[in-house]
Order: structure tokens, then sequence, then C-alpha cells
């Protein structure tokens, strides 16, 4: 029943969701490019990194990687250090798969 309920919930925030994020990506980057330096950005990006642990900094990787085009990819490839490329992504790419697996296993109604 738990769990209904957060489907229920998490079904009405996806759209509200998805406008947030056009609209982040519409009006808000365009405004980052015009009044933040590429260091200045690198810097909040960096602050914002020191608050995640590195396993879950992996695991973020690895979702974002998910689908991502070639393109994409390329740009997270020059946007880290290339051992977090080399090393890091497969790791991340696991830990998203095995993430992935275990919010499919409680949607089925399994225990994690």
């Amino acid at each position: 029943t738990d769990r209904e309920a957060v489907a229920a919930v998490a079904e009405r925030l996806l759209p509200a969701l998805f406008e947030h994020l056009a609209l982040e990506e519409e009006r808000i980057l365009p405004l980052i490019d015009q009044h933040l330096t590429e260091r200045e950005w690198k810097a909040v990006v960096e602050a914002s990194f020191g608050k995640v642990t590195f396993a879950r900094r992996l695991l973020m990787l690895g979702m974002a990687l998910n689908g991502a085009s070639e393109e994409q990819a390329q740009l997270l490839r020059a946007a880290v250090p290339a051992v977090v490329w080399y090393v890091g992504r497969p790791i991340g790419t696991r830990l998203y798969r095995a993430h992935r697996e275990r919010l499919s296993s409680a949607s089925r109604g399994s225990d994690l």
C-alpha cells in the first residue's frame, strides 16, 4: 500500500519536474553562460560535488551516461578527470545498474 501511494505521488510530481527541468535549460543555463565565467561555474559545480560522497558521484556518472547520446557522453568525458572516466565510468555504470535493479525489485514487491 505504501509503495502504491509513493508511486501515485511520483506520477503526479513527474509533469512538474519535467516542466521545471525544461525551464531550467531554457532560462537558467543561458544566464549561467552570460554571467559566470567557466572558472566560476566549475567552482559552483565543485562546491556542490563536495557535498556528495565519491560513491554517489560515480552512481551519478552512471545515471548520466545511461541513455546519453555520443555527444553527451563526450561532454561528460571532457568534464571529468581521465582517471574518473577510465576507472570510475565502468564502476558508475555497474552501480547504476545495481541501483536500477534494486528499484525494479522493490516495485515488484521484493524485499531490498
